[in-house]
């Protein structure tokens, strides 16, 4: 001190002795060193010289605590301010208040009052600024002049003069009062304390600033002194652990500043931008700790300082690998609290255990009622017991944990352990500014300006614990104000009153002799001894809150990650099974360790391997998650729970890779998913039972009670539609309404939210509050709004105070737009029923604990809406940061049965097929979009608005009214056409070029029916008398060799491999109106002709030959040699696929069954089939799924053919001499025939008669009914010029309905037979009728249809083929349709492979032999287009590949190849609902409508489609206007006039009409003249810039082709990249802004007359020194030989079109990404065809690159370098 005093000036007597820093020496030992007191002489030598002082370091408070010391060696007084960014001009200056006026009742007067550094300039003291790199730019300027000369300007007309030309102006008789001229102190010094920025994060000084101080760099303690210290303070600690702690953390500073040394920006940039640096404070404490429990391994006190446990977030994967290796050896000591009492007011003794020891321990606490909970599980013990250890040094402690995991809970009991009665809660949020952390500016009831404390300030003065809830949430150089405080219990506030900490107070009672009273008068207060902080933070992110700075203040617990919380979940909810329990966090801890997986979709990208990283999972359960699901589990199910978890995970939101494999976790959790479709089900049959307040509102199994409402006109009243998924959604939320849980429903757009949440409040006549958040939304505006009132600031209740009064609902509308830091603010009252208001109003649930709290009321609860999580929406992440709080439900949009229900309670009027249509089709929209292939999300309130039109006016068109809705796509042809070509895929009428032009075709009727000729009789059937062999008949039993059962979904019973998928049904009316309706591909064709399923040549298994196809229980099957049997659903659009190959499985690839056939049984609802190969006969229930297989041989290998006769089942082989005839109930009867040339057909006569046919002769068998009747058997003759096919069973005379001369020629007959013509090029028949086959007649007529000309020439003329020899082979397929009574035949000309039918045409004609009318069908290549698909290009349907490859890799297509357009048709046949299916060789399938009164319903809805363009509505008609009235602007009417006047019209003003409407076509004309030259000069314009685009060599085809196949994901994957760009750019509020808008919060300082009462959008500043830097990306692609050679499959086509889809993507994004294209072969693993930075500047360079990538392919020789060019 002697030395010091010796350089001192001398010593000066304060005036204010409470601004005399004292102590500082005693309390920190560092200070009275000889290392201290070199930097505090240099200090007294500066000041001195009266020179101002910057004092250098790392964080750390030592700095602070020498320039106290300065003042206290100097007996100088201090002014202490510390700089945030929210420090203004007017925090340096003065700051005005509104005084009330003396003698004058409500008048007031602006006073100023000057700040610390006025104050220091006036008064001569020290000014303390610390943090000057947190000041934004621009404001410490305010200092400069200051600083330099001793000047500046004051807002009050002050002006402060240096202190020599203030007495020398004085002494010249200058009146320096008049000037308003105020001298400044000659001892006014400054000492600024900050960090240099850079390396530090923060804002460089400005170099006029930098130049006024002197500057000393503080560097750390010494090593030696430091040692020193943690003995003196740590006694009992082991001396060789206090060597330890020393050098960890000396080792960490050595490898931090060898970091920092070392080559390598980023290296650089890592050793000071990671919070690595403990404090020598932290250490000093960290020792104090070990010298109260001596025990406690060393790993464990480090922890307290420096939390690198991964779970903290503190270290990323860089430091970690750095920090761990110097880490001292891991230990534990398990806590515990054995007991706690009382030793003094605000002194609790605490015993601890600790291992096997006993210790106690003193802390400060409350004046309550001190306890622990024993029954606290062991984790939650042991982090209670190391706080509470923590506390007894004086620390403040900070708990780090999820969200949802106890941290409040934590918080609380450590109140009640050490006595506290009361908690302070401070929710901080983001809009927080450092003075809102202590006061709140607002008025009294005289209107003057008064400071409000907040909940830290009172627990400041009064001595309670303040939970800092949400430290992350404020910005880290704002939480830095917090430093004084937490350090040295000291804080000046912004009106002046200082708070000093105890022990500075009982100095200054003592050395002072300062009265209490004399130290309030002068704004002085001591900081409560008992006061303490408790800070509740999640994990630190990247650029996170836990830096240097903040490292220092806390002592901190961080939750341990793998803990068992089954202790916690049966203390809480004890009625909860504890199975259920188990499976709970078993499916916690399995999702955890997903989100490590870098196997799993759920992975969150971070090593596993790394420990020391914060992991945020994806889909994580919080404590408080797991809660709410155990509160459903009791008195529900575990479906229930399932159901519960599935919205509280939001799945539905999900992409499928990520909600697929939750749904594995989930299943291997024990809890097992139900199909939307099957709680559908069940809400079909769900009521809701209104109720009058008083009685029980009824959902389903839900009741609640409905209370009598005080208010009803807040209760909502809404428009509603019941429908099942509506009310199962109306089922959840009144269940978690009743469990008394705040909702969130989350969904797209227009799912109707709002009108769910409005019609459930209806139902229990609820009050409701309604608020609607935006981007502009703040916290002050969320719960009061403030206004002026008379001078006096009054706060107008927002929604949220009202609700929480009155006990309504609260509905927050648009919840995810508001910024997050905002619906944070709320997160304190969902979780823990409490929030402080800004006008210092504080909200709890329960008041018992404390009286200056207001009530919630019991019935409050709030209802967020919001739209789901990602692009398009693009809203804020709250669902991340406090989903928890809520009990969640997923809105879709209702299923397509829901969906029309509501429509047609809409539009009544409308077409139920038109709303079904109009449904499927927004649903394949809804799919598209989560497929990623749309963005736009089109909900149910697009299309309400749809039908609502339709409804109002249905003589508009679809495509008219469409256009309300796509015209935002206008510019958009692209997504435009994908748009369109969904509806016209649905039947809709929509052009996808031109929707509405009025020109386009308005459809086209199906082909008129023609009129037959009479039938004649062309032929006998003759019974004759010989003598043929008999047929002799052994009965035999049927083995069965196998039943099996599929599962169509997963949660049913039976096998898997089977289960319901989706189909794609197009609808081949989209174009026009035709008897074709829909089609479908079950595969497509290779270039080889291979029919494969799907259109992926890779990925596509064999499919086999299409063998049979057949309907049963209302689905269409289809039967491939690979005996597997395809399952259409039409009507749900759903297909399967059933293996029924004898081991279950699918046939290899060559492995065929050709013999097999396949019938369906009438009246038996199932499927027969035979496999020849297995010899099994098989019976099949498509729908439910079963098969069973029956042991049968065939005696010959000819194809089997099956045919169904009166139950049972008639089963034969092509050319042999066996006839089976079976029941399928396990009976069967061989039947021996002896026939020349074996059978061929067998047809059935009647219920006991059936023909037998070879090629030679007939049988006509009798059937005794059982297998030992004698069978009688007879010679058949047929004197007919063709061999007639039987196509029908026996039909009855009602069902046939012949006319009357048929029917009169029928005579007693019963039954009839229709039959086809077997020679279809000669044949001048398009039928035959046989009449009375079934009666067993000597002799029966056989009647025939004659056509009007030949069918050779019909088709000729039809297809318009020329060379249509009349010799061209025909396939012929036919079958009866029953339901308009009519034949079927199929007309395929033959060309030369059955994948291609000859001149691109069928030729179908139904023969309807009640009415005696034919209908024609001509079936073109493009289903329902006819005839004209022959102009359109390819195949029809897609389903060829033979064309794949683009222009730029295409080859020579070799003469193998299997060109596909026209297929023949295989197979036709019944569906059950009348309807017609047409199997073709291609493997697609067309459904036909041929029944006429069906047709005519289809065809007026159609029409309706097109609207009715010749109606107008007579309002919308100008009567009585005279033209010839008009003088100016009339040849502009004119062009508005109608020129469709009728020929014949008499009109007298026809001529007149005529002359107008001859003037508009001249104009008219003349318009279109004008469009023609326009576009001839565009395109010559164009020509000319292909001309000189292929003069540098560029192929437009090639490139355009190449860009048309991506240009789709082109502008998605640019629409995502922008975006995350504008969220990276995304503006805030600046506050304290001198221009912009008002701040409402600032309403008070706008009163007193400040300037920065402005906010303004802009982005906020970053204070790191890192620059983002570009990402760099690098394109490694594979261009060897095999890519060019085997591109048949598209490989090398996809791999060119990728790189144009990046290269496009990334164009004018070269700032944010930068790429490189390197390629492999097998002749270089480096081949640059872009270097990195070096992007093609324009498509020429890019179509360079890609033809570059193409040639070498080409050219490359045979190797692979794929690993060296991944490791390269």
């Amino acid at each position: 001190m002697n030395r010091l005093k010796q350089v001192a000036n001398s010593l000066q007597n304060p005036a204010r002795p409470e601004l005399v820093p004292s102590g500082y020496e005693k309390r920190c030992g560092l200070l009275h060193s000889e290392w201290a007191y070199e930097h505090l002489r240099w200090m007294i030598q500066k000041d001195s010289l009266g020179q101002d002082i910057f004092l250098l370091g790392s964080h750390s408070p030592l700095r602070r605590w020498l320039a106290f010391r300065f003042c206290e060696v100097l007996g100088r007084e201090c002014e202490f301010l510390a700089l945030t960014p929210d420090t203004s001009e007017v925090d340096l200056k003065s700051r005005r208040e509104l005084r009330a006026v003396d003698g004058l009742q409500g008048a007031l007067e602006v006073v100023w009052f000057d700040q610390a550094v006025v104050r220091a300039a006036l008064f001569g003291r020290v000014l303390v600024l610390e943090g000057l790199e947190k000041a934004e730019r621009n404001v410490l300027p305010v200092l400069n002049n200051l600083l330099e000369n001793r000047e500046m300007q004051l807002e009050d007309g002050r002006f402060l003069v240096a202190p020599q030309r203030y007495d020398r102006l004085v002494k010249e008789g200058k009146d320096a009062g008049q000037l308003n001229l105020v001298r400044v102190h000659e001892d006014f010094r400054v000492v600024a304390l900050g960090v240099p920025s850079p390396p530090f994060p923060g804002n460089p000084l400005d170099p006029p600033l930098r130049s006024r101080f002197q500057a000393r760099h503080v560097a750390r303690a010494p090593a030696d002194l430091l040692l020193q210290r943690l003995h003196s303070e740590a006694p009992k600690a082991p001396a060789e652990v206090l060597q330890q702690l020393l050098k960890f953390y000396e080792t960490l500073w050595e490898l931090m500043q060898a970091q920092g040394s070392t080559s390598g920006m980023e290296v650089r940039s890592m050793a000071f931008s990671a919070p690595c640096y403990p404090s020598e404070e932290s250490v000093i404490s960290a020792a104090k700790l070990l010298n109260q429990l001596p025990q406690l391994p060393l790993h464990a006190v480090i922890q307290r300082i420096f939390p690198f446990q991964m779970e903290s977030g503190l270290l990323n994967s860089a430091m970690a690998k750095l920090v761990t290796t110097i880490l001292p050896t891991e230990g534990e000591e398990k806590m515990d609290i054995m007991g706690v009492v009382p030793a003094s007011p605000g002194n609790v003794r605490v015993q601890l255990r600790c291992g096997e020891a006993l210790t106690e321990v003193r802390c400060q606490g409350g004046d309550g009622e001190c306890s622990v909970d024993s029954r606290l599980p062991a984790f939650q013990m042991q982090l209670l017991s190391e706080m509470v250890a923590a506390a007894s040094t004086g620390q403040d402690l900070c708990i780090i944990g999820p969200r949802g995991e106890g941290k409040t809970f934590l918080a609380q009991h450590l109140a009640r352990c050490l006595g506290y009665s009361q908690i302070h809660t401070l929710f901080l949020h983001e809009e927080m500014t450092a003075r809102d952390l202590f006061q709140r500016r607002t008025t009294n009831e005289k209107g003057e300006s008064i400071w409000e404390p907040s909940p830290l300030l009172r627990a400041m003065e009064h001595g309670g614990l303040c939970v800092l809830d949400g430290l992350q949430q404020l910005r880290p150089m704002t939480l830095s104000a917090l430093a004084p405080l937490i350090q040295d219990r000291e804080v000046t506030l912004y009106d002046g009153v200082r708070f000093i900490s105890a022990w500075r107070w009982q100095h200054l009672q003592g050395a002072a002799s300062m009265a209490m009273a004399e130290l309030r008068r002068r704004g002085t207060r001591m900081t409560h001894p008992s006061f303490r902080m408790v800070a509740l933070a999640t994990p630190a992110r990247a650029k996170g809150w836990l830096t240097n700075e903040v490292l220092q203040l806390f002592h901190f617990f961080v939750l341990p990650r793998n803990v068992d919380l089954q202790p916690v979940l049966w203390r809480s909810v004890p009625l909860c099974p504890k199975d259920l329990v188990q499976r709970l966090l078993q499916l916690r801890n399995e999702l955890l360790e997903a989100s490590l997986d870098a196997r799993s979709p759920l992975w969150t990208g971070q090593n596993p391997l790394d420990t020391q990283g914060a992991i945020h999972p994806i889909v994580t359960l919080s404590l408080r998650s797991l809660l709410r699901a155990a509160r459903v589990a009791t008195g529900n199910t575990t479906q229930d729970v399932a159901d519960y978890l599935q919205s509280a995970l939001m799945m539905d939101f999900m992409p499928p890779n990520e909600s697929g494999a939750l749904v594995k976790i989930l299943q291997s959790a024990g809890f097992s998913l139900r199909s939307r479709l099957v709680r559908l089900r069940e809400a079909a049959g769900m009521a809701i039972v209104p109720a009058a307040p008083g009685e029980m509102l009824r959902i389903g199994a839900v009741q609640l009670k409905v209370l009598a409402p005080k208010e009803s006109a807040l209760i909502p009243e809404t428009e509603f539609f019941d429908n099942p998924q509506q009310t199962l959604s109306l089922h959840d939320m009144l269940r978690d309404m009743a469990a008394q849980e705040h909702l969130l429903l989350m969904g797209n757009q227009g799912v109707g939210k709002n009108k769910l949440i409005d019609r459930l409040l209806m139902l229990l006549h609820r009050e409701r509050e309604y608020i609607q958040l935006h981007r502009d939304t703040t916290v002050g505006s969320l719960t009061l709004v403030p206004t002026l009132r008379n001078g006096v600031v009054s706060f107008d209740d927002s929604p949220l105070v009202k609700a929480m009064l009155h006990g309504r609902v609260l509905v927050i509308d648009e919840f995810d737009k508001a910024p997050t830091e905002v619906v944070l603010t709320l997160k304190g009252l969902l979780q823990d029923g409490e929030i402080l208001l800004v006008d210092g109003r504080r909200f709890v649930k329960c008041v018992a604990a404390s009286m200056d709290a207001s009530p919630i009321h019991p019935n409050f609860q709030v209802v967020a809406l919001a739209n789901r999580p990602g692009y398009p929406f693009l809203g804020n992440d709250f669902f991340r940061e406090m989903g928890d709080c809520f009990a969640c439900h997923a809105i879709q949009n209702p299923d397509e049965e829901s969906e029309v229900a509501m429509l047609q309670s809409y539009a009544p009027d409308v077409s139920l097929e038109l709303l079904h249509l109009l449904s499927s089709s927004f649903t394949e929209l809804r799919a598209l979009v989560e497929a990623g292939k749309l963005s736009y999300p089109y909900s149910t309130r697009e299309l309400v608005n749809l039908v609502r039109h339709l409804q109002q006016f249905p003589e508009d068109s679809l495509a008219e009214v469409m256009e309300n809705v796509f015209a935002f796509d206008v510019y958009d042809p692209e997504l435009r056409r994908l748009v369109l070509e969904v509806f016209q895929r649905h039947g809709l009428a929509l052009d996808p070029v031109n929707p509405v032009d009025p020109a386009r075709g308005r459809g086209l009727r199906p082909r008129q029916l023609l009129q037959l000729l009479a039938p004649r009789i062309c032929g006998q059937l003759r019974r004759g008398e010989g003598a043929p062999e008999p047929v002799t008949v052994k009965s035999c039993s049927l083995q069965r060799q196998w039943r099996r059962r599929w599962r169509g979904v997963a949660d049913q019973p039976g096998d898997a491999g089977a289960e319901w998928q989706p189909l794609e049904l197009h609808s081949a009316r989209a174009r026009r109106f035709s008897e074709e309706e829909l089609w479908f591909r079950m595969g497509s064709v290779t270039k080889d002709g291979v029919l494969i399923r799907g259109q992926n040549p890779l990925t596509g298994s064999w499919l086999g030959n299409l063998l049979s196809m057949a309907a049963a229980e209302s689905t269409l099957c289809v039967l491939s040699s690979q005996m597997i049997l395809d399952v259409y659903d039409l009507k749900t659009k759903q297909c399967r696929q059933l293996p029924l190959a004898a081991n279950g499985h699918r046939a290899l690839h060559g492995v065929t069954a050709n013999n097999t056939a396949m019938v369906a049984l009438p009246g038996e609802g199932c499927l027969c089939a035979y496999d020849a190969r297995q010899g099994s006969l098989l019976r099949i229930w498509p729908r439910s799924g079963e098969a069973e297989a029956f042991q049968l041989t065939l005696a010959s290998h000819g194809a089997v053919k099956l045919q169904p006769w009166h139950g049972e089942l008639l089963i034969y082989a092509e050319g042999g001499q066996e006839l089976v005839v079976a029941d399928m109930e396990g009976a069967a009867a061989r039947l021996e025939v002896h026939l020349t040339g074996g059978l061929r057909s067998v047809d059935v006569l009647s219920d006991c008669r059936l023909m037998l046919s070879s090629s030679t002769e007939r049988l006509e068998l009798t059937w005794p009914g059982n297998s030992t009747g004698r069978m009688d058997v007879k010679v058949v003759s047929v004197t007919l010029d063709v061999d007639p096919h039987f196509v029908s069973h026996p039909l009855p005379a009602s069902q046939l309905q012949l006319p009357d001369h048929l029917q009169s020629s029928m005579g007693g007959h019963s039954h009839g037979h229709v039959m086809s013509d077997g020679s279809i090029g000669s044949s001048g028949r398009h039928g035959l009728l046989s009449l009375g086959l079934d009666l067993g007649m000597a002799s029966t007529p056989i009647w025939e249809y004659p056509r009007r000309e030949a069918l050779l020439a019909y088709l000729r003329s039809q297809m318009e083929a020329e060379d249509f020899a009349l010799e061209v082979d025909v396939a012929l397929v036919s079958c009866w349709h029953s339901a308009s009574n009519s034949l079927i035949s199929v007309f395929s000309p033959v060309g030369d492979s059955p994948l291609r039918a000859r001149y691109g045409m069928l030729y179908l004609e139904a023969l309807n032999v009640s009415s005696s009318m034919l209908r024609r069908v001509l079936l073109g290549k493009v289903p329902g287009l006819g005839s004209q698909s022959q102009a359109q290009p390819g195949p029809g349907t897609d389903s060829s590949l033979a064309d794949q490859g683009l222009l730029l890799t295409r080859r020579k297509v070799p003469d193998r190849v299997q060109h596909v357009e026209m297929p023949q048709c295989l197979a036709v046949c019944e569906l059950e609902d009348g309807r017609l299916a047409l199997l073709f060789a291609d493997s697609h399938v067309r459904i036909l409508e041929l029944r006429a009164d069906s047709l005519a319903l289809q065809e007026a809805l159609y029409s309706s489609m097109l609207g009715r363009p010749g109606k107008e509505d007579p309002e919308m008609v100008e009567e009585n206007l005279e033209f010839d009235e008009l003088e100016e602007g009339e040849d502009d009417l004119e062009d508005f006039e109608d020129d469709g006047q009728d020929d014949d019209s008499t009109n007298d003003g026809a001529g007149a009409s005529g002359g107008r409407s001859g003037k508009s076509d001249a104009k008219r004309a003349e318009a279109e003249k004008v469009i023609k030259e326009a576009r001839e000069r565009a395109a010559e314009v164009r020509k000319i810039q292909k001309m000189k685009l292929e003069l540098k060599d560029f192929d437009h085809a090639k490139y355009d082709e190449l860009f048309k196949v991506v240009e789709k994901e082109i502008m998605q994957l640019r629409v995502i990249l922008q975006s995350i760009e504008a969220r990276e750019r995304e503006r805030t509020w600046l506050r304290g802004k001198v221009l912009g808008e008002f701040d409402d919060n600032k309403i008070v300082d706008l009163a007193i007359g400040e300037k920065n009462v402005f906010k303004r959008r802009g982005q906020r500043e970053d204070h790191s020194f890192l620059q983002a830097l570009p990402k760099r990306l690098s394109f490694v692609v594979d261009v060897s030989g095999s890519m060019a050679v085997f591109n048949g499959d598209g490989r090398l086509d996809r791999l060119m079109a990728t790189m144009v889809m990046m290269m496009e993507s990334l164009v004018g994004l070269e700032h944010k990404y930068i790429y490189e294209i390197i390629g492999h072969s097998g002749e270089s693993d480096w081949l640059p065809f872009v270097k990195m930075g070096e992007a093609p500047k324009d498509r020429v360079e890019r179509y360079a690159v890609i033809e570059a990538m193409t040639d070498h392919a080409a050219t490359a020789r045979s190797g692979d370098n794929t690993l060296s060019a991944g490791v390269t």
